[in-house]
């Protein structure tokens, strides 16, 4: 489970913005957050969901991509060369004292133990060459522990492009133990493709398992359509594809069911594709997924019509898609990050999607998301606490700034949070200028 996200120095977020999910003190929406009991026996409630409004470029999509950076930096660190800059490196380019600055992130999160949770804290800084800061602290008896720490390089820790970096000097269940990485790849990495260890190797697993998409991303994703797919091949699936059947008819898609077959036939036939990618996605798909419509004869049902699902509406290829990767983490727990979740969906359709997340029949796993929208009907007091709701928005400068409902005076979680923000109470709208701006001769 997420506790909170920091970030510095990322794109338009050029100050730090603490982001969190651990819930105020309050009874409101009470199956809006879950408690979990750390390993002090510290009790911390925390929200299962949380939205982040604002208008297009105010750099609530740049949170969700710095999310994506942190966890593919993580996962496909190993894979940099050593000559190679760091590509997840985007500083914030319009001032001077920032834009060779270091990029910050740190991310605190919980994860199971024997009878409670243990508090973890990942914290990096890099630049475009080199990692500067890399370190991992946990808590087992509330306590904090230092696993690694990897600091700016000097002539002792540190040879040609390659720092050394000791594990457990500071936690003596760990063993010390000294390993080598290269400067532009994160140590975190190594324990998920080269290197077993009990702690570490659960971390890097905890953010491989973190969702991060954005709807509008075409090519991922198609990918995860393709990817959802293959899943529900195998036999423990049926019960999500059952459940994605049921997504899709009270949608109103007008079909009835999916089916799912495995594909046996190199020969595609002659079959629309939206383009190029979508042809290159569908030959290397090991499942063809087909949309089922009900036939009918004089107003009565007499069969089943399929077709192939690429050739339903764009709308419907996201929501089995997003709608896919939603309940499966619904069903094994887990967190998702989405930008522009009401893309292609309607706002009832995204709403409900959301509310998901907050119903305990539902939500079993205490699985978290977090979306970034700027589709007003989503800021609902029937689905959100104040706490639950952020905003964005850019100054003169071109800096985000990013701020809670939950510190504007006189915010209850009864009040009705699309009517203030609509009437600029919020902030976070966009600044439009009069049509005779765009139409004068100036």
């Amino acid at each position: 489970m997420i506790l909170g996200v920091s970030v510095t120095n990322f794109r338009s977020i050029r100050d730090t913005f603490d982001f969190t999910l651990e819930a105020e003190a309050g009874q409101s929406k009470a199956d809006n957050f879950f408690e979990i009991e750390l390993a002090n026996q510290q009790k911390v409630r925390l929200l299962k969901s949380a939205v982040i409004y604002g208008p297009n470029a105010s750099g609530k999509t740049n949170f969700i991509r710095a999310l994506y950076n942190l966890t593919e930096f993580i996962k496909k660190s190993t894979d940099i060369r050593v000559e190679s800059s760091i590509r997840y490196y985007e500083p914030f380019l319009f001032d001077q004292d920032t834009d060779q600055a270091p990029t910050k992130m740190s991310i605190d999160f919980a994860l199971p133990a024997e009878t409670n949770y243990i508090k973890y804290r990942y914290s990096i800084e890099f630049t475009r060459q080199e990692v500067l800061l890399e370190e991992l602290d946990y808590y087992p008896k509330g306590q904090k522990h230092n696993l690694f720490k990897r600091a700016a390089p000097t002539e002792k820790n540190t040879g040609k492009d390659i720092d050394f970096i000791h594990i457990g000097k500071l936690s003596k269940d760990l063993g010390y133990k000294e390993y080598q990485v290269f400067r532009n790849q994160l140590l975190l990495s190594k324990f998920g493709r080269d290197l077993p260890h009990e702690i570490l190797t659960a971390v890097y697993l905890y953010f491989d398992s973190i969702e991060v998409w954005n709807a509008l991303d075409i090519i991922r994703i198609n990918s995860l359509r393709e990817e959802i797919a293959n899943e529900l091949l195998l036999p423990e699936n049926d019960n999500l594809l059952k459940r994605i059947n049921k997504l899709l008819r009270i949608a109103d898609t007008k079909i009835s069911g999916i089916s799912i077959r495995e594909n046996l036939d190199d020969n595609r036939g002659n079959s629309f594709r939206t383009n190029d990618l979508d042809q290159e996605h569908y030959n290397i798909t090991r499942s063809r997924v087909s949309a089922q419509h009900t036939v009918y004869k004089n107003g009565n049902e007499v069969g089943v019509k399929e077709l192939p699902l690429r050739e339903e509406s764009a709308g419907t290829n996201v929501l089995f898609a997003l709608g896919g990767i939603i309940l499966k983490r619904l069903e094994r727990g887990g967190t998702i990050f989405f930008d522009e979740l009401d893309n292609s969906l309607h706002p009832k359709l995204s709403k409900f999607l959301v509310r998901l997340f907050n119903n305990p029949v539902s939500n079993t796993k205490n699985s978290q998301l977090v979306v970034a929208t700027h589709e007003v009907t989503l800021l609902d007091k029937e689905v959100f606490r104040k706490d639950q709701i952020w905003f964005s928005e850019k100054d003169k400068f071109g800096v985000t700034e990013l701020f809670s409902a939950k510190d504007f005076e006189g915010v209850r979680d009864d009040t009705p949070f699309d009517k203030w923000y609509m009437n600029g109470k919020f902030g976070g709208q966009p600044k439009i200028k009069e049509i005779e701006f765009i139409f004068d001769n100036e």
